[in-house]
């Protein structure tokens, strides 16, 4: 009886100590805290339904593919499903479950808040720019080639390697289903092109004021000295987490907020403006978001994007 009772005790310790290294070594494994497992399983579902409708409608990947890039960034998504119904692409894990629907034009958009201002949006059509010639070297298109498929065989997934010289395409090599007419998610290009859509509204004589205070919401507190510089410079001081981990600033206000530019308005004051820089996607919405304002509308602001940027270079099948 006594070597039974032992026996318990020491399979309960166990089972105990396996529970606590669980919980203790999650976030090495998971990427998030067993604690935080409601939390990780929306954010999971809306990442997949945002990344799985881009995917499908603009990049024409099967379901298959969409689902290995989406595991590609946490194991964890493994559990998602996927279903579409048309133009809306659907994931879900464990009951929870998150939506995107797709607007030609405007690409994909999680269901979250009311989206129906952006069917009432019009772009214009754009003639593609064919004024850059390709020079095709022989020597280099093999280095590329080759440099492509190194990539691909330690895993790294890279998808297009286009190398640009004098004005001219020198070569180009794409990964497997991949080829010169699929679009790509840029990701943080659109850092870039919202820097560059401010600079033309600078240049058209329509600045954003350097000498206020961005939001009215600041003007009460310790962030009445951050400017626009500030902002383009990404040296605000707000204290925004940019990790990319369940449960950040971050992560909620890409795939759970219904309005990206929430969170950010709403970061507390953390260090003096302009002191430290600090890479910051929160930065950028609210960049977009003062340039919106300035010109109006939603539909203004796409309109500035078509007419400033989009035609004149010929970015026919850039999505914004």
């Amino acid at each position: 009886m006594a070597l039974r009772l032992s026996l318990r005790r020491w399979l309960q310790t166990q089972a105990f100590l396996l529970i606590v290294e669980l919980l203790v070594s999650s976030p090495r494994w998971l990427g998030f805290s067993l604690f935080e497992t409601p939390l990780a399983l929306d954010t999971g579902a809306s990442m997949g339904a945002k990344l799985g409708c881009s995917g499908r409608h603009l990049s024409g990947f099967s379901l298959e593919r969409i689902k290995s890039d989406v595991e590609s960034y946490s194991a964890a998504a493994g559990v998602l499903s996927y279903r579409e119904e048309g133009s809306t692409m659907f994931a879900s894990a464990f009951g929870n479950e998150a939506s995107a629907t797709f607007r030609p034009g405007l690409g994909c958009t999680l269901n979250l808040g009311d989206t129906s201002t952006l069917d009432q949006i019009e772009l214009l059509a754009v003639a593609p720019d064919s004024s850059l010639p390709l020079r095709t070297n022989n020597h280099l298109q093999s280095l590329v080639d080759e440099l492509l498929q190194q990539d691909n065989a330690a895993g790294l997934d890279t998808r297009a390697l286009v190398v640009v010289h004098k004005g001219a395409v020198a070569t180009a090599s794409y990964g497997e289903g991949i080829n010169a007419d699929t679009p790509l998610l840029g990701w943080s290009i659109g850092k870039s092109v919202t820097a560059m859509l401010i600079g033309r509204a600078a240049y058209l004589g329509k600045p954003l004021l350097e000498d206020v205070v961005p939001f009215p919401e600041w003007s009460g507190d310790a962030r009445n000295t951050i400017r626009l510089g500030h902002l383009l410079t990404m040296t605000s001081g707000l204290d925004l987490n940019e990790t990319y981990v369940v449960g950040t600033d971050s992560t909620r206000m890409l795939f759970l907020d219904p309005l990206v530019v929430t969170r950010p308005i709403a970061s507390p004051y953390g260090s003096s403006p302009g002191q430290t820089f600090y890479y910051s996607s929160g930065t950028t919405n609210l960049l977009t978001t003062l340039l919106q304002r300035h010109l109006g509308s939603p539909q203004a602001l796409y309109t500035f994007f078509d007419e400033e940027l989009r035609k004149p270079l010929g970015l026919a099948h850039t999505t914004l």
